[in-house]
């Protein structure tokens, strides 16, 4: 089963159910714990076998988006993972990242096709 995306919402219920993917990096749990507006902040969940296994944040700088942070569940990592969920994400919402995500965003296929720059 491939690897589908999906973009939930900044509410708790939807929150709940990341939490296998979440406790794997406490950098993004904690900016999700924070006061975030909604309209400026995007989630992008990469779902295998019904499961959330990556998610993206997303945030508005400017009149663009820019991936902020992306963690994958320790059990799906050297599997393509994250650059499929930059891929699938890319279908939906343009966006711009960290250099620390150039070659993740080449994988992907994404190099010509979004901004590098912030």
């Amino acid at each position: 089963m491939p690897l589908e995306i999906r973009q939930f919402s900044l509410d708790k219920p939807d929150l709940d159910q990341l939490g296998a993917v979440l406790k794997q990096d406490s950098d993004v749990q904690t900016t999700l714990e924070g006061p975030l507006i909604a309209e400026e902040t995007q989630l992008w969940v990469g779902i295998f076998n019904a499961r959330p296994v990556s998610v993206a944040l997303l945030q508005r700088q400017g009149s663009d988006w820019r991936v902020t942070q992306l963690v994958v569940h320790p059990a799906t990592r050297g599997r393509g993972v994250a650059a499929e969920t930059l891929r699938l994400a890319a279908k939906h919402q343009s966006f711009s990242w960290p250099d620390a995500l150039n070659t993740l965003a080449e994988r992907a296929g994404l190099s010509g096709l979004t901004s590098l720059k912030p």
